[in-house]
């Protein structure tokens, strides 16, 4: 008894060293990504230390009118608007509903990091550099559930490089979509752990990321939730167990109830707004294998999408010769017929590849409101994501010492070739084609005045057609009035007319604005171009006109401070109540079958299903495998400068 006393201290430092360690170790992983990150991410930015001096940025498709938003956005936080939804300065004055309806997430981060920086330019390259090193080492942390080190870092790397991460960086600037990728490896994995396990810590993870990732970019949050949905389905019908989609229901109600202050009032309210993306981008007419209207944009877009095919359908070739070698092998290996993670893996990441095809729109278009998605290469995010994921499957497959004696050297050089030419050919493409080609594009400054049509008041003119005029106007020549305060969301003015007239303010009328005539609500109408007209008795009166919230934006702040108070209590009981369950997620993989199992595996019925699903594979291969080379004997592989023909 005594000798164990004595040994408790000697354990105790042992583990705190080794805890010691681990944190040392993960410390500097996470730097090594950070600085890999921000250099790979640094010739898109010209920045400075110097915060008086503005920076500038590589252009790209949608970086200028995020930079206009998110200065707006600052100016409105800093306003004492805890949740912007009114942008004042836009559309010369008359304003916009921007946040509103599009996901504030990003334009929070932004605000945070300049609350720091102050300058724009260092925070879009703080923000571009951490979401790089981000989504590889949420892609290592899933990968690192299942599979070893290497194989973890190589699904790292390859997550973070594919060609159309980067593409959504250097050539779309669609910063909001780039963040996303670091959500998605998180949101899985705890889809996985909760559908094992249901801690209460894996109910407040799946929550906590899959409801972030609502408010960051809803239209890749909005496809991964089908995948996750039919992804829950199929895990239940193979295992039987109804708990599995209890589980991952509750953890995904959570996020979105931690989402509502934003989906909620942007659903009610959308049919006060004019919305033209889905009309200016038809998400029938912009299937990557058809686009024409950028040709420099539309070829890199299109091999991108050729290169990271071939990934994808190489790792799957080369994981079913490593099922088939374990099918044919009298040596005890995986069950060929059981239900494991690379096979739903496998499904999702060739239906990410069949969903880019125009040949899928009648599938599309089951999809309710498919249409807010407005671009059909988006689901090249969870090409991305799978292909890295098989990567790793594939080298862990190769390394670990349990798969050698059972695999020939054949199929390790197969498999060992296949890898390192996938991840050479979409890396050097990446580097080459799109990293190094957008060195080509010109620098731009912010200071963009923020100019658009988009969530303007329905029954709005262009807005380049807007009048310029006084902040008040009064439509009676026999008054004056005087305006006494205008910010943001609120506005004073004191008006004097011997007659009744109408006061025009020059701000959209839109659903939030309220005002009241001497203390007492007056009704807020519209002119022919949608600016707030007021009807003003003879007199001399004070007009406040106000923005403000409505039932919609109440009762979505409500379920979003029910959503986080339900993830910290969960936190909380995860941490003070931890289960003694500790399975790694890999539990769910197949099942290693010995004595008597591993005699039925070999069976004239195991057979027959593993020749049917070896001829299900052979389909789907042969028909993804034709697909991609109709691609590529359409797309022209000349000079990207010149338009295509």
């Amino acid at each position: 008894m005594q000798g164990k006393l004595n040994e408790a201290p000697r354990l105790w430092g042992k583990l705190r060293r080794s805890g010691q360690r681990r944190f040392l170790v993960g410390l500097l992983i996470a730097a090594s990504a950070i600085a890999a990150s921000a250099a790979i991410v640094a010739p898109y930015y010209r920045w400075t230390p110097n915060t008086a001096t503005p920076g500038q940025i590589r252009a790209a498709d949608d970086i200028t009118i995020h930079l206009a938003v998110m200065e707006q956005f600052d100016k409105m936080l800093r306003s004492g608007s805890g949740y912007p939804r009114w942008l004042a300065d836009a559309n010369y004055g008359y304003g916009n509903a921007w946040p509103n309806f599009y996901q504030p997430g990003f334009y929070y981060l932004t605000s945070l990091v300049n609350a720091f920086t102050h300058n724009w330019m260092n925070t879009l390259f703080i923000l571009a550099a951490f979401g790089l090193a981000a989504s590889a080492l949420a892609c290592y942390m899933l990968a690192r559930a299942f599979f070893g080190k290497l194989a973890s870092v190589i699904a790292a790397i390859m997550y973070g490089l594919l060609p159309y991460h980067l593409m959504d960086l250097f050539w779309r600037g669609a910063m909001p979509e780039y963040l996303s990728f670091a959500f998605l490896p998180l949101i899985l994995y705890f889809f996985y752990k909760l559908g094992r396990a249901g801690r209460a810590r894996d109910y407040a993870g799946l929550g906590l990321c899959y409801g972030l990732c609502l408010m960051i970019h809803l239209p890749v949050a909005y496809l991964f939730s089908y995948y996750l949905v039919g992804y829950a389905v199929l895990w239940v019908a193979v295992k039987r167990d109804w708990r599995i989609a209890g589980r991952i229901a509750v953890g995904m109600t959570i996020g979105a109830l931690l989402s509502a202050i934003y989906w909620l009032p942007a659903l009610a309210e959308i049919k006060y707004a004019t919305e033209t993306v889905t009309k200016l981008f038809a998400y029938q007419n912009t299937y990557a294998t058809v686009l024409q209207s950028e040709p420099r944009f539309d070829h890199l877009l299109r091999e991108s999408f050729a290169l990271q095919a071939l990934a994808l359908l190489a790792m799957v070739a080369v994981w079913g010769l490593f099922k088939w070698r374990a099918a044919t092998s009298r040596t005890p290996l995986e069950s060929a017929t059981g239900f494991s993670f690379v096979n739903g893996w496998i499904v999702m990441g060739l239906l990410a590849l069949f969903m880019n095809l125009p040949e899928s729109y009648f599938l599309a278009r089951l999809i309710p409101k498919i249409e807010v998605v407005a671009f059909p290469w988006r689901w090249m995010v969870f090409m991305c994501l799978f292909t890295a994921l098989l990567a790793a499957a594939i080298v862990d497959r190769v390394i670990q010492k349990n798969s050698r004696a059972a695999t020939s050297n054949r199929v390790r050089l197969i498999a060992s070739v296949a890898t390192t030419a996938v991840l050479a050919f979409n890396i050097g493409f990446a580097v080459q084609g799109i990293l190094i080609g957008s060195l080509a594009n010109p620098m731009v400054t912010p200071g963009y005045d923020l100019l658009s049509d988009t969530y303007c008041p329905k029954g709005a003119p262009p807005v380049e057609s807007l009048p310029r005029t006084d902040l008040l106007t009064i439509q009676s020549q026999a008054a004056s009035s005087e305006v006494i305060r205008w910010e943001p969301l609120s506005r004073e003015a004191v008006i004097e007319s011997q007659e009744a007239t109408t006061a025009r303010f020059k701000t959209f009328n839109f659903p939030g604005w309220t005002a009241r005539l001497d203390g007492a609500e007056v009704l807020i109408t519209s002119d022919p171009v949608g600016a707030q007209l007021i009807n003003v008795p003879p007199g001399r009166h004070t007009v406040e006109i106000r923005f403000g919230g409505t039932l919609a934006r109440t009762a979505g702040a409500l379920l979003s401070m029910v959503g986080l108070l339900v993830i910290g209590g969960l936190a909380l009981a995860g941490y003070l109540w931890p289960s003694r369950q500790s399975e790694p997620v890999s539990a769910i993989a197949d099942a290693k079958p010995t004595g008597d199992a591993l005699q039925e595996s070999f069976t004239r019925r195991a057979a027959i299903k593993r020749l049917a699903g070896f001829g299900l594979w052979g389909i789907v291969l042969a028909g993804g495998v034709r697909s991609v080379i109709v691609l590529i004997n359409e797309m022209s592989f000349n000079d990207p400068s010149k338009p295509d023909d």
